[in-house]
């Protein structure tokens, strides 16, 4: 989460590969794209007072996960914006 922050503050808009329980969707590996609380998020925001949304890139990248040895952590390439910004 530190990444996000610094990026965040640096910039507008930031892409990122991010671990599936850093996001605040679920959308690899399913039949749909479904948005959840996330309460990593909450605290970055609570805690930075920056205000920004993540946005899923339609990238499914389970399509990979053969490609992996010893790990079976599932990540999602997206945007993340400034509310600010849009």
């Amino acid at each position: 989460m530190a990444m996000i922050e610094i990026a965040m503050r640096n910039a507008d808009d930031c892409s990122f590969i991010l671990p599936q329980g850093s996001c605040q969707f679920q959308h690899s590996g399913r039949p749909y794209y479904e948005r959840r609380e996330n309460r990593k998020v909450k605290k970055l925001k609570k805690d930075t007072g920056l205000e920004f949304y993540m946005e899923a890139m339609s990238i499914d990248c389970s399509a990979y996960d053969e490609c992996f040895s010893n790990t079976d952590i599932t990540v999602k390439c997206l945007d993340i914006v400034r509310e600010n910004c849009r």
